[in-house]
């Protein structure tokens, strides 16, 4: 086990694992509130549209 625990520790590969991660992560946030923000925006655009078709 303690072996198997050097071979982890001398590996590179694990950080850049947790690198890619770590950036997924952070891009899934921005996109979920880029999209949360253009969501709202073309709420608001479609209620500007159906008040100016309604109205007599």
């Amino acid at each position: 086990m303690i072996q198997f625990l050097r071979k982890v520790m001398r590996d590179n590969n694990a950080v850049t694992l947790v690198e890619y991660g770590l950036l997924v992560g952070l891009l899934g946030l921005a996109m979920v509130f880029g999209l949360t923000a253009f969501t709202n925006q073309l709420y608001v655009l479609f209620q500007v549209v159906k008040n100016a078709t309604h109205n007599p």
